[in-house]
């Protein structure tokens, strides 16, 4: 009997965590591991575009290099193809707005996010960061997340 008290519990109840959707699911861990593999990948188009989908965007049909989710009228999110590690702030700030928009409310639009600047814009994510000789390792993770908690209302409000 005990054991189908702890099958029908919370995972709360069991110690377990469970991420919060919003601005509370940015975290600087992820944010430092998105850096971190946007960086050291040979093509960071491709690993953008894989972590979003794990965040449920799928490829965006004849526009090579952009995800979408959602249907409705277009908001489109733009981000640079990344060199260095202050460069990967922009695309791993955007990669953690899917996640939250992923773990709560996404807006009602069709969201759609590309990397590269051939395609126009409502929203142009420049990185985070302005020291363009940082390595990954010395990048402030805590307070960018919190700037990537500012972007993310802002661009959740205008995306709604």
């Amino acid at each position: 009997m005990w054991a189908l008290h702890f099958i029908a519990c919370p995972a709360q109840q069991l110690g377990i965590e469970l991420p919060e959707g919003g601005a509370k699911g940015i975290s600087h861990e992820d944010l430092r591991r998105d850096v971190r593999l946007l960086v050291e990948t040979t093509d960071p188009t491709r690993a953008f575009l894989e972590r979003m989908v794990q965040m449920k965007f799928e490829p965006a049909i004849d526009m090579p290099a952009c995800v979408q989710r959602g249907s409705g009228s277009d908001y489109r999110i733009g981000v640079s193809r990344p060199a260095n590690a202050m460069e990967a702030t922009a695309p791993a700030a955007v990669i953690s707005i899917a996640k939250a928009w992923d773990l709560g409310t996404p807006p009602p639009r069709r969201l759609l996010v590309c990397m590269g600047t051939e395609y126009a814009a409502d929203t142009w994510v420049a990185p985070l960061v302005d020291d363009p000789t940082l390595d990954p390792a010395t990048v402030n993770y805590t307070a960018l997340a919190e700037k990537v908690r500012v972007l993310y209302a802002e661009i959740d409000g205008a995306a709604r």
